[in-house]
C-alpha cells in the first residue's frame, strides 16, 4: 500500500477520488510517524518509499525465519528488498495499464473511481508515448508498447534479482 501511495504521488493522482482516499487513509497510520522524521518535498515523499522498502525488508525476514534456516546479512535483505519494491511497482503500473485498456473498452463513456485512478497512474507513461505514436484509424497503439516496455523491464529486473540470487520462489513481485 505504502508503494502504491508513492506511486500515486509521483503520478500526481486526483486525492479527491474515493479510492485514492481509501489507500490515503490506510496507509497513514503508518507513515505518518515516519514521515515527521523524513523530509517531504513536494514531488518526492521519502517516507513512504522507505516504509515501503522497510515492510518488504520485514516480510522477507518473516519469509526467511518461517522457511530457511539462516537469515542473510541485513545488506543482502535490505538490497533485496529495494529491488523487489522496483519490481512490484513494476507490476503495479502492468496492472494499471492492464485495468485502463480493459475500462476503455467496458466502460469508455462513464468513468469509475477504479477506472480513474487506472488512468491517471498510466497517463504520465502514455503521453510521451502519444507524441511517438498517434492514434492510427481510431485505435491507439501506444498502450502495447508500454506494455512491451514494461515487459522489458520486469524481465531485465527479474535477471538483475536472479545474479544477486534473490530466491524467486519465496518473493512476490518479481
Amino acid at each position: 500500500m505504502a508503494l502504491l501511495r508513492f506511486i500515486m504521488q509521483l503520478a500526481r493522482v486526483d486525492f479527491y477520488n474515493k479510492v485514492v482516499q481509501v489507500i490515503c487513509r490506510i496507509t497513514d497510520v503508518y507513515c505518518s510517524p515516519l514521515r515527521k522524521l523524513l523530509p517531504y518535498n513536494q514531488y518526492v515523499d521519502f517516507a513512504t518509499i522507505i516504509m515501503a522498502v522497510l515492510m518488504q525488508l520485514l516480510g522477507l525476514y518473516l519469509i526467511y525465519f518461517l522457511y530457511a534456516s539462516r537469515l542473510p546479512n541485513i545488506a543482502d535483505m535490505l538490497s533485496w528488498s529495494a529491488l523487489i519494491v522496483v519490481g512490484l511497482s513494476l507490476r503495479v503500473y502492468f496492472m494499471a495499464l492492464l485495468l485502463t485498456v480493459i475500462f476503455s473498452w467496458v466502460r469508455p463513456q462513464g468513468a469509475t473511481s477504479f477506472a480513474e485512478l487506472s488512468n491517471q497512474l498510466v497517463r504520465p507513461l502514455l503521453k510521451p508515448l502519444h507524441k511517438l505514436i498517434p492514434p492510427m484509424a481510431g485505435l491507439d497503439f501506444s498502450p502495447m508498447v508500454l506494455f512491451f516496455l514494461v515487459y522489458l523491464l520486469q524481465s531485465f529486473w527479474r535477471s538483475i534479482a536472479f545474479s544477486m540470487e534473490i530466491p524467486l520462489k519465496i518473493v512476490f513481485g518479481l
